[in-house]
């Protein structure tokens, strides 16, 4: 099982933000551990003006995989440099504690927007994201239509 669904939680005055139970449940019987990377990430459409600024949140042996590609790739393509320069110098690595929390850098907090309220998002994939509140409430009223307009199309394409 991957990470699905989301919840909101709120960030405490120490900065630390309770993994879901759901997400921790996935990460102790998937990964036999419930070490997380967790890293900065900006999703961008230049086409529609957006520049959304999230964390992506990864159990160890994800992460792990996730470096080697990155370091398969060549180190010689200016952009990927870039990306791999922001994508792995804002990683940390976190253990929850016993109530599921974990504490977020400063860095992160400023980079995400992550002030009160955050927003834990599954990605159906192997890790999930971590958004402020009123920024996915924004960007997800916004996004429904585009997300959902010709997908048909396209999941047809993909044998979905």
């Amino acid at each position: 099982m991957k990470f699905v669904g989301r919840g909101s939680y709120a960030v405490d005055a120490k900065g630390r933000i309770s993994i879901p139970a759901d997400f921790r449940a996935v990460l102790a019987r998937d990964y036999g551990t419930e070490e997380l990377w967790i890293t900065t990430f900006k999703q961008v459409d230049k086409e529609r003006g957006l520049s959304v600024p999230m964390l992506w949140a990864y159990p160890r042996v994800e992460w792990d995989k996730t470096l080697e590609r990155l370091a398969e790739r060549s180190a010689y393509d200016p952009r990927l440099n870039n990306f791999r320069r922001h994508f792995v110098a804002g990683a940390t690595q976190c253990v929850p504690d016993k109530q599921g929390r974990v504490a977020l850098t400063p860095e992160q907090r400023k980079h995400a927007a992550l002030e009160r309220e955050v927003m834990f998002v599954g990605t159906g994939l192997h890790y999930f994201e971590i958004w402020d509140l009123a920024t996915w409430e924004k960007w997800r009223t916004e996004d429904e239509d585009d997300a959902f307009a010709g997908i048909g199309e396209t999941l047809r394409e993909h044998g979905l």
